[in-house]
């Protein structure tokens, strides 16, 4: 009575369960390790643009002569052209840079010992400010003019001043 019969169960069920011990350990390391379906990669590419931006206004004065306080005149008389001599499409902007004794005002409605300009003619006409904001010509082409003309308003006046010169700037970027 001393031999022990080996159970052939047992030792097959052992097998068994190592063998799902380890295809459920496998099974939980697919899960949570990432798997990478793409790659990616960078190339430099190295080019000099070329295009010339290059605005002209003219005639480079415009004189309304006298402009009664409170009221708007026109530049009917006066027109103004601006044009691309650059050689690729461009948008202009339009800024007051510097008055004399009156002040900018760039809504339309100035008071008193303020004027404002507004461009006519534009593709955005626009009232003008003391700094560059939207643009007032856009798209336009190369050796192409724009003809326009800038009205006046002029709020009322504390005293008499004397002439009085507002310099316009016009601004091209690319378009």
């Amino acid at each position: 009575m001393g031999c022990k019969k080996k159970n052939k169960l047992s030792s097959s069920n052992n097998i068994k369960k190592i063998v799902l011990a380890v295809l459920v350990s496998m099974m939980w390391i697919a899960c949570f390790t990432p798997i990478v379906f793409s790659d990616e990669d960078t190339v430099t590419i190295s080019f000099d643009p070329t295009g010339a931006v290059n605005v002209e206004v003219y005639p480079i004065t415009m004189n309304f002569s006298t402009v009664a306080a409170g009221h708007w005149e026109t530049g009917s008389v006066n027109y103004l052209t601006i044009r691309n001599n650059g050689s690729i499409r461009i948008d202009t902007q339009v800024k007051v840079c510097h008055t004399k004794n009156l002040i900018v005002d760039s809504d339309g409605t100035p008071a008193t010992d303020y004027f404002s300009l507004y461009t006519s003619g534009l593709s955005n006409d626009a009232y003008v400010p003391y700094a560059y904001g939207a643009y007032q010509s856009q798209d336009l082409n190369p050796g192409t003019p724009d003809t326009f003309t800038l009205n006046i308003g002029l709020g009322n006046i504390s005293a008499n001043h004397s002439w009085q010169n507002a310099y316009v700037n016009f601004s091209a970027e690319v378009g």
